[in-house]
C-alpha cells in the first residue's frame, strides 16, 4: 500500500510537471505570436516613414536667395508625381495615365523626355 502510494505520488508529480511543460509551452508559442504582430506592425510603420520621408524630400523648398528656375521646380514636381503614381500602378504607364487624368501618349512622351522607366520609384 505505501509503495502504491509512492507510485501514485511519482505519477502526481509527473503530471504536475508535464501540465506546468505544457503551460509553460503554450505561453511561449503565445508571446512569439505577439513578438511576430509587433515585428509586422513595425516593417508596415517603416514603409510609411519612408514614404513620408520621400514626400519630406520632394517637399524641400528652393532657396530664394539667388533666381529660382520656375521650369525646372515644375519639371522636379512633374517628375515625383509621376514616379509616385508608377510606384503605385506597379509600373503600369496606363494605370499611371488614367489616375493622373492624362492620355498614355502624354505620360510616354513625358517618361522619355524625364528619361524615367517603370523602375524609377520614390
Amino acid at each position: 500500500m505505501a509503495q502504491r502510494q509512492q507510485q501514485l505520488k511519482s505519477v502526481t508529480g509527473d503530471l504536475e510537471f508535464a501540465r506546468r511543460e505544457i503551460h509553460g509551452r503554450r505561453a511561449l508559442h503565445e508571446r512569439i505570436t505577439e513578438l511576430v504582430e509587433l515585428a509586422s506592425d513595425l516593417t508596415k510603420s517603416i514603409s510609411k516613414l519612408s514614404s513620408g520621408l520621400e514626400t519630406l524630400r520632394y517637399l524641400e523648398q528652393p532657396v530664394f536667395d539667388d533666381e529660382v528656375d520656375f521650369h525646372a521646380e515644375v519639371e522636379r514636381f512633374e517628375m515625383w508625381l509621376i514616379k509616385r503614381a508608377l510606384k503605385r500602378t506597379g509600373g503600369s504607364q496606363n494605370e499611371t495615365a488614367r489616375l493622373l487624368r492624362m492620355r498614355p501618349t502624354t505620360l510616354s512622351s513625358k517618361l522619355k523626355s524625364f528619361r524615367l522607366g517603370p523602375w524609377d520609384s520614390p
